[in-house]
C-alpha cells in the first residue's frame, strides 16, 4: 500500500482515467473475496464535514470485482463477482492484469456519456449510470491511496485505510480526459509483450509514433500576466449637461514567471476595495504550448461563503482551499455558452471578451511553442458590484482541449465596502452618493444635539424634501455621534423611511 500525506496536484476535475496493472493478488480471507483488495482510493480533506463523499471521493475498487465510483455514486458496477483480476491472466505471456477505467463525467457545458472498464485491453462495461451526475472532482487538498479504501473518522475524511490490496500493482497513470479502446488496447500490448504488437526499424517509422503520441498535449495553459483595473464613480445618465461625469481608474498589473508549470506566489495578498457602483475588470493573459485556439474554457470566481442552504447544487462546485464555495463567477466555453452565477445579486457581469493575437512570426516576442507559433490569449471579465461584499480571495483558471489546467487563487484580496449607494434627489438634481462619506457625514452630525431645527439641515445634506422627514429622525445623528448607531444603519433607516 502507498499513502500519499502531500496533496495530489494537477488532479482533472471532470473527465479522466485511471490507468494501471495489478499482479499476484491474494484472494480475500473467506468467500467473499471479492469484497477486498481494494485498488485505488482518493479522499479530501478540504473540510471537517465527515462525509462519505469526502472519505471516498473517487474509487477504483475491488480487484475480486472491478468498481468504479466517484462520490459515493458507481459509474461502472457489475454483479459480483462479475470481472476480477485477482486471478491469472488468461494470456500466456503474463500473470499480471491490465486495467483502464475512464470516468466520463458530465462537463460544465452539460455534456455527458458513458464511462467504460477496460481489463486486459477488452471492453468488460460499458455503462451510462453517471450520466444524470454533476461531479466536479475537488482538485485541491487530495490524498491517494494506492492498494487500499479510506474511512473518515471524526471530521477527518482522509483518518484511516483499510481492504488493503494483497499483490503488486505497477505502472499507475492518471490521466485527464477519456481513453479510447483504441488506447486501452494498444496500451495493454505494448506494455505487456511489445514485441508482439510493435516493430521500430526504420526512421520513418520512429516519425510515424511520434506523430501518434499519446502525449500530443501534456502542458496546461500558462498565466502570463494578471490586470485588475476598478473603475469608480461611473454613470451612464447624464445629471446636467453643463456637468462633467468623472470617472477614476486604479490599477493593478502581476507579471509572473513562466519556469514553473503552474503560478507560484508568495504569502503576500494586495488588499484591492471597490465599493457598491465599482465596475471591476480582470484581465488574463495566457500562453501555451499548442495553438492558443485549443485554449477551451476559462473563468474567474469570488465572493467565497460557506454554502447558503438554499444554494443550487449545480452551481456550487467552485472552492477556495478552505472548502468555501464560489458564489459569484463567470465561466467563458469555447464551444458552449457561457456560465455565470451569482448567489446574492452582488454583482452584474458583462460577456467575456477574447483576443487571441498568435503568429508564427513575432517581433521581439517569445516563439515558438510545439505547433512554431508564438502569442498569447487574453480574456478579460467585467463586473459591476451592486452591493457591498466581505474580503474575498479570487480564483481563475484556464483548461485547454487536453483537458490540462491550473486553478489559482490570485495574489490579492478584494472587498466591496460600504452600503449599497443610495440615490436620493435634491431639489438640484444632486445626487446623495457624493455625501455617503462616514466621516464627511460624522463631522457635520459630531455636534448635534437632536433638536427638531436639526432635521432640515440634515434633509438638505441628503437632498431630501423636509416633509418627508420627522423631527424624531435628528435622534439618528446624535445616536451617530454617540457611537450608538452607525452611520450605515442611519442611512439605511432614513431610506427605509422616505421609501414606505
Amino acid at each position: 500500500m502507498i499513502w500519499t500525506h502531500n496533496n495530489i496536484q494537477g488532479m482533472p476535475s471532470r473527465d479522466f482515467t485511471i490507468e494501471l496493472w495489478v499482479g499476484d493478488v491474494v484472494n480475500g480471507p473467506n468467500l467473499n473475496n471479492h469484497l477486498y483488495n481494494d485498488i485505488v482510493s482518493f479522499c479530501t480533506t478540504h473540510t471537517n464535514d465527515a462525509n462519505n463523499k469526502w472519505s471516498n471521493h473517487i474509487n477504483l475498487w475491488r480487484a475480486g470485482n472491478v468498481k468504479m465510483k466517484v462520490l459515493t455514486e458507481f459509474y461502472v458496477s457489475t454483479v459480483d463477482p462479475g470481472h476480477p483480476v485477482d486471478d491469472d491472466n488468461p494470456s500466456a505471456f503474463t500473470n499480471w492484469n491490465h486495467i483502464v477505467a475512464v470516468y466520463n463525467q458530465k462537463d460544465a457545458d452539460g455534456t455527458q456519456g458513458n464511462s467504460q472498464l477496460y481489463i486486459n485491453g477488452e471492453v468488460v462495461k460499458d455503462q451510462n449510470r453517471s450520466g444524470g451526475l454533476n461531479h466536479v472532482i475537488k482538485t485541491s487538498d487530495l490524498r491517494m491511496v494506492l492498494g487500499g479504501d479510506i474511512d473518515g473518522v471524526n471530521g477527518n475524511n482522509c483518518a484511516k485505510v483499510n481492504n488493503e490490496l494483497k499483490g503488486k500493482v505497477d505502472e499507475l497513470r492518471i490521466s485527464s480526459g477519456l481513453r479510447t479502446s483504441s488506447y486501452a488496447a494498444a496500451s495493454y500490448f505494448n506494455q505487456g509483450d511489445p514485441d508482439t504488437y510493435t516493430t521500430v526499424d526504420v526512421e520513418e517509422t520512429r516519425i510515424g509514433m511520434e506523430k501518434s503520441d499519446e502525449c500530443y498535449d501534456c502542458e496546461a495553459p500558462k498565466l502570463t500576466k494578471v490586470e485588475i483595473h476598478i473603475t469608480s464613480n461611473t454613470s451612464d445618465e447624464i445629471i446636467n449637461e453643463n456637468s462633467p461625469q468623472i470617472s477614476e481608474t486604479r490599477d493593478y498589473v502581476w507579471i509572473f514567471d513562466q519556469k514553473t508549470p503552474y503560478p507560484i506566489f508568495d504569502d503576500y495578498k494586495t488588499p484591492i476595495i471597490a465599493d457598491p457602483g465599482d465596475e471591476v475588470e480582470i484581465i488574463l493573459e495566457l500562453t501555451d504550448n499548442r495553438t492558443l485556439e485549443r485554449i477551451a474554457d476559462s473563468g474567474t470566481y469570488t465572493n467565497f461563503l460557506d454554502r447558503p442552504n438554499d444554494m443550487n447544487l449545480f452551481y456550487a462546485n467552485n472552492f477556495d482551499e478552505y472548502g468555501k464555495v464560489s458564489t459569484t463567477y463567470y465561466e467563458w466555453h469555447q464551444t458552449g455558452e457561457d456560465l455565470f452565477y451569482d448567489y446574492a445579486q452582488t454583482a452584474e457581469w458583462s460577456s467575456a471578451d477574447i483576443t487571441i493575437d498568435e503568429s508564427g512570426e513575432l517581433d521581439n516576442r517569445i516563439c515558438c511553442n510545439q505547433d512554431d507559433l508564438g502569442g498569447t490569449f487574453t480574456i478579460s471579465f467585467k463586473m459591476k458590484f451592486l452591493q457591498p461584499m466581505q474580503t474575498t480571495d479570487v480564483w481563475v483558471q484556464a483548461t485547454d482541449r487536453s483537458g490540462n489546467f491550473f486553478k489559482v487563487a490570485l495574489p490579492l484580496t478584494l472587498k466591496v465596502a460600504g452600503n449599497e449607494p443610495l440615490v436620493f434627489e435634491s431639489k438640484i438634481n444632486q445626487k446623495v452618493l457624493g455625501f455617503y462619506d462616514e466621516s464627511m457625514l460624522l463631522d457635520v452630525v459630531s455636534d448635534w444635539t437632536g433638536s427638531s431645527q436639526d432635521v432640515s439641515e440634515l434633509a438638505e445634506i441628503l437632498g431630501i424634501p423636509d416633509e418627508q422627514l420627522p423631527p424624531w429622525v435628528a435622534n439618528l445623528a446624535l445616536w451617530v455621534a454617540e457611537d450608538k448607531l452607525t452611520m450605515g444603519d442611519m442611512i439605511v433607516s432614513i431610506e427605509h423611511l422616505i421609501n414606505n
